[in-house]
């Protein structure tokens, strides 16, 4: 099972950002202080520091980051970061009122 995330205009039906991560990395987001339940419906606004602070909180702390891997081996620290590396690079440029849906 996995988190889909959308980020998009709240009044307009297109996606102009997706991705998916495991709920076996909830754990170590949750940590670096990315919660994809918590922020649902969040602006990009409000996502922006969330996810620029998350993403470097996880590539400052590898080690700290790594004792959260799932045992059954689906998703690694590197899955985490990269998600949020995405993540944040778009929030980076993206309209403020845009909204993040969490399915």
């Amino acid at each position: 099972m996995s988190w889909s995330i959308k980020v998009q205009p709240l009044a307009e039906q297109h996606t102009a950002h997706e991705d998916d991560i495991t709920y076996n990395l909830g754990k170590m987001l949750r940590q670096a202080g990315f919660d994809p339940n918590l922020h649902d419906g969040v602006t990009v606004k409000v996502l922006r520091p969330i996810a620029q602070g998350a993403w470097q909180s996880l590539y400052e702390n590898e080690k700290h980051y790594k004792q959260f891997e799932p045992e059954n081996g689906w998703g690694t620290y590197t899955d985490a970061l990269l998600f949020m590396a995405r993540l944040s690079d778009y929030t980076r440029n993206a309209p403020d009122d845009y909204v993040m849906r969490v399915s």
